[in-house]
């Protein structure tokens, strides 16, 4: 075996030039490496390939491999019978491949004919996980007609998508649902003193902003409250004749058949339908 070195960091050990178009330099192994070039020699890396390769790259702190370009394709892979291009790593805190943009373009970019663009499984964690400090988190499009710009499903019989926010969703557009639609429904108690006709108005500060508005749909029931604090039957009727929300208030008109100031009890409900056109 002939081996070079070279100890000037402007002199290569070893110098392979081809005048026309054919390969400079050619390493052929029938099952192990065909080229293998170490940084940090004698150390390299702890891993060792899996298979044969035709170039192998190790480092311990430096680059395995490292290809660039100013006008083309920095690394290219390319298969007909496996992935192209393939990234694996154990460690917690990078990823198996990782895309960097210092420009305008995109990260990581994915095309297929009919298939997949881009991907994601994860067996417990974010299957695709996309987050923006000043843009949209994730965005969809799609130029399909009938087809969605995002769309969401869940067969382990959970929901489908979840919005967090406030608001948590806006649609700039008709809202077509097939299934039940379930509204938010909440729930509030005031205790308070009074007789016959009564006509109070109460702040529900213990609820979220924005909970009650003008267009809520509000439900009072009225109840007499013991010496106990606990709500019981008693022996007078009471009724309950208009409710009417406002900004997190809510007015009641009713009456206590009763010529003295009983104990009550209002419990509210407050439901948020959607607007029907």
């Amino acid at each position: 075996m002939t081996t070079s070195s070279s100890s000037d960091d402007n002199v290569p050990a070893i110098d392979g030039e081809h005048s026309g178009g054919g390969t400079a330099i050619v390493g052929n192994s029938v099952r192990g490496v065909g080229v293998h070039g170490v940084n940090d020699a004698p150390r390299g890396s702890s891993l060792k390939p899996d298979f044969g390769v035709g170039v192998w790259g190790e480092s311990t702190n430096g680059y395995g491999m490292f290809g660039s370009a100013d006008n083309n394709v920095g690394v290219k892979g390319v298969s007909t019978g496996d992935d192209g291009m393939q990234g694996v790593t154990s460690d917690n805190g990078h990823s198996g491949v990782a895309g960097l943009n210092g420009g305008g373009g995109n990260g990581v970019f994915g095309q297929s004919e009919s298939g997949t663009g881009v991907a994601g499984i994860s067996n417990n964690g974010r299957g695709v996980e996309g987050v923006s400090n000043g843009g949209d988190g994730v965005f969809g499009q799609t130029n399909g007609k009938d087809r969605s710009g995002v769309t969401a499903f869940n067969t382990g019989g959970g929901r489908g998508l979840t919005a967090v926010g406030s608001p948590a969703g806006h649609f700039d557009g008709d809202v077509e649902i097939t299934g039940t639609l379930r509204a938010g429904i909440f729930k509030a108690f005031i205790d308070f003193r009074s007789h016959r006709i009564f006509n109070v108005g109460f702040s529900i500060d213990d609820l979220p902003a924005g909970v009650i508005t003008p267009r809520s749909a509000v439900m009072v029931s009225l109840t007499e409250i013991g010496s106990d604090g606990n709500p019981h039957l008693g022996d007078v009727t009471m009724k309950v004749y208009n409710v009417v929300p406002g900004n997190n208030v809510v007015q009641i008109r009713g009456e206590i058949d009763s010529d003295d100031d009983l104990n009550v009890r209002a419990t509210i409900l407050i439901a948020n339908p959607p607007e029907l056109p």
